[in-house]
């Protein structure tokens, strides 16, 4: 989109200005200093319909056509000065007086550290091969300036204007010199062979063993340390040791940071932060940037400004704070996209102005604290629920079925919107933190619960300090997960496990009372069976059929055992057939029938299909033993005993003829039907005396499936 506020009502010219004038181009700035230029510059663009200055105090402005311009008070591009091109500079320094020192192919040069129309370059003559071009300025406490060449010594400019050159024959290490440093009253240079100190008018070499060494820093106890070529970085206080054997082999630059520590950084290496140098470390040094921008491509230069280290390369300009550990990328905020310069083309002013020399010339950065904040205001630009737009508020609340949120959102970086990236992540869950370039996220099935949805915006790489904007989402539960639902179902639960229980115990305990009954009856029912009248009575017979029909003695003595046979097997069962407790009871009458002959009789008139119902076992046995205990029974007047089906009944009945004597009882066979019965029907057992006979009606139980 192209951002062309109207802040003015009146359209503003663009033209000439006290402190120069300046071009606007997309993303950067540049400077032009001949009144051509200006002239050019006012035709070329026309005029400025609309500016706006922006929250990092940066003012842009549009023409009516398709191009954005920005023009960053704190930024200085001079590509060319009356005619001189400064896209290839070779070294720079500053000095006390408040210039510039450049040193370009065409010689060496100063100028006042402001460009306007008035002010002009001042050329230093120097009679060099230009085959050994200057690649190091300093200015010593003195006010001299010392040029360093690659190949033809050194070079000082007194501030009366005197040059003079030395070389490897007045006692300088070599003639090949990478870098040179002021520190109090002595100038020490790198070289091809170690480091040489200028001091009370003399050169004196030391460390050749270091062989070829970038760059070189004095410290302030006497020390120094050397960038080197093949050793790392190595130290120097009277004998040169390596603080990092095992580090880096080749380092560029070595600067300090804002209290005095120094920092080394090569190809590849990040950002190395020098420690202690009580020992060596075998770890090798602590690092910070490796494969980003711009140690992921060609080093340049390191700088300082603001308790940054700054460090510019040919894939980006980027800025650490020592103390939080965190980079701010500044290539499109300085405007030095696709940089290109010599090694360690940079120097500090009075101001702390950062000027560096690349090919889009001689830039000059005076950093405040805003080009350093990691701050990346976000902005929250809509929200959807399941598609659907709503307005956007800090809290918000859904139902569960209603759970596919969508958030869209941007953020203030004007300067470079695409390099702007998110972090976002929702608390309370894993709360991993995923990045993105999108400008929305969406958030699909949240879950019934609150849910803080947090943004945060970004330049390069997050900050420690990086503020997060949040957006509370609120998943209402179903119903069935409302708290007093959830109460009510649990109480529910527990009354119903609670009568569970109770009823579970209820049957155990009427279960136990029935097998013991169950078993008290199998002990009457073997009583009754072997009680001693009735095996004297069941021998007497048997003797009497062995004297007077043997045969029949035999058949005897095979249903006795059979009628003990089958009690032995139905003792330990619930139920079984109609048709199964009939033979038992005709087994068991058969025996009685031998002892009372016609005294007795028994008539049995139940159909077939009614014979596989269920029935307690030994109940009609029972009801048939008490009619025969209780009742007179003769030949002349047999006891008639009748066993029927009526109405899903079994009926057994027999005339009531009471003995003289009453027969022993243990008041436990009808007592027992009863409770045995209960358990598996609701239908009573009806026990009647109607007309003299005495009736038994049991209920049948229906066959099992």
């Amino acid at each position: 989109d192209v951002l062309c506020p109207v802040i003015l009502a009146r359209s503003l010219h663009h033209g000439p200005t006290a402190g120069g004038a300046v071009e606007g181009e997309r993303y950067h700035t540049q400077y032009q200093a001949t009144r051509a230029s200006y002239r050019q510059h006012a035709d070329q663009h026309g005029r400025a319909m609309d500016l706006f200055v922006d929250r990092e105090g940066v003012a842009w402005w549009c023409d009516l056509t398709d191009r954005l311009y920005r023009a960053d008070p704190a930024i200085l591009f001079v590509p060319e000065h009356e005619g001189l091109d400064l896209r290839s500079i070779t070294a720079l320094c500053t000095d006390a007086q408040g210039r510039i020192w450049f040193a370009t192919a065409a010689g060496l040069f100063h100028h006042a550290a402001a460009f306007s129309e008035e002010l002009e370059v001042t050329r230093v003559p120097l009679q060099l091969d230009p085959r050994t071009p200057i690649v190091s300025l300093t200015a010593a406490a003195d006010g001299t300036i010392w040029a360093a060449t690659f190949g033809s010594g050194v070079v000082a400019v007194r501030p009366g204007g005197d040059v003079e050159r030395y070389t490897a024959r007045d006692g300088l290490g070599n003639d090949n010199v990478l870098a040179v440093r002021a520190s109090g009253d002595a100038v020490w240079f790198a070289t091809l062979q170690g480091i040489t100190r200028w001091k009370a008018d003399r050169f004196e070499a030391f460390a050749s063993e270091a062989g070829f060494v970038f760059d070189v820093l004095p410290m302030t106890d006497g020390t120094v340390f050397l960038a080197t070529d093949g050793h790392g970085l190595m130290h120097w206080n009277g004998t040169l040791n390596a603080p990092w054997p095992d580090g880096p082999r080749t380092y560029y630059s070595v600067v300090p940071d804002a209290k005095g520590a120094p920092w080394v950084a090569g190809p590849g290496t990040g950002l190395c932060r020098v420690g202690t140098l009580d020992a060596a470390d075998p770890k090798g040094p602590s690092c910070m940037g490796q494969g980003r921008a711009p140690f992921n491509g060609d080093l340049y230069a390191l700088g300082n400004s603001l308790g940054r280290l700054v460090a510019f390369g040919s894939t980006g300009v980027a800025a650490l704070d020592p103390i939080h550990g965190s980079w701010v990328d500044l290539t499109a905020r300085f405007g030095l996209q696709d940089m290109q310069a010599q090694l360690n083309v940079i120097t500090t002013d009075a101001v702390r102005a950062i000027w560096v020399g690349c090919n889009k010339g001689l830039v000059r950065i005076r950093p405040t604290d805003h080009h350093f904040d990691p701050q990346v205001p976000v902005i929250i630009t809509g929200m959807l629920i399941d598609g659907d737009v709503v307005p956007v508020t800090e809290e918000f609340t859904t139902t569960h079925d209603r759970n596919d949120i969508t958030i869209r959102f941007t953020a203030l970086y004007y300067t470079d919107p695409a390099a702007v990236r998110f972090d976002y992540r929702v608390a309370g869950q894993d709360g991993k933190i995923l990045r993105t370039r999108d400008r929305e996220v969406t958030l699909s099935g949240l879950a019934p619960g609150r849910h803080p949805f947090q943004v945060r915006a970004f330049v390069g790489e997050p900050g420690r300090t990086d503020e997060w904007r949040t957006i509370t989402i609120i998943v209402e539960p179903p119903w069935w997960q409302v708290p007093w639902v959830i109460a009510a179902a649990s109480v529910a639960f527990l009354l119903a496990l609670f009568l569970l229980i109770r009823m579970r115990e209820q049957r155990i305990r009427y279960r136990d009372s029935m097998e013991k009954e169950q078993v008290r009856f199998q002990l009457e029912a073997l009583r009754s069976q072997v009680d001693p009248h009735f095996l004297f009575n069941s021998f007497n017979t048997l003797v009497e059929l062995i004297e007077e029909e043997p045969g029949k003695a035999v058949e005897h003595v095979d249903q006795l055992s059979t009628f003990f046979r089958n009690i032995l097997l139905v003792r330990d069962m619930d139920l079984h057939t109609v048709s199964e407790e009939l033979r038992l009871l005709q087994t068991y009458f058969a025996l009685e029938q031998r002892r009372f002959g016609a005294a007795i009789h028994l008539s049995v008139v139940v159909p077939e299909d009614q014979r596989a119902a269920q029935i307690v076992p030994l109940t009609l046995q029972l009801l048939v033993e008490n009619a025969i205990k209780h009742n007179v029974a003769t030949e002349d007047a047999p006891l008639n005993i009748r066993v029927a089906v009526e109405d899903g009944c079994l009926v057994v009945s027999n005339p009531i003829r009471a003995r003289l004597s009453p027969a022993r009882s243990t008041a436990f066979g009808l007592d027992s039907i009863h409770k045995r019965y209960a358990a598996f029907t609701q239908r009573p057992i009806d026990i009647r005396t109607t007309d003299g006979i005495f009736t038994v009606r049991i209920p049948l139980i229906d066959q099992k499936p």
